[in-house]
């Protein structure tokens, strides 16, 4: 059997939490982060994914 793997990567999840606001945006640093950071998972997702 061929298994897949799905990593999601989404560090504004906890800020989002932390708001309590349907309408969360995020700050401009978070956005930046997330930015920055968008190609992390090729780093730790292995080739099977």
């Amino acid at each position: 059997m061929n298994r897949r793997f799905l990593y999601i990567f989404n560090p504004d999840h906890d800020l989002a939490l932390a708001n309590n606001n349907a309408n969360y945006m995020p700050s401009a640093p978070a956005r930046r982060l997330s930015e920055d950071l968008a190609l992390l998972p090729v780093w730790y997702a292995g080739d099977e994914s």
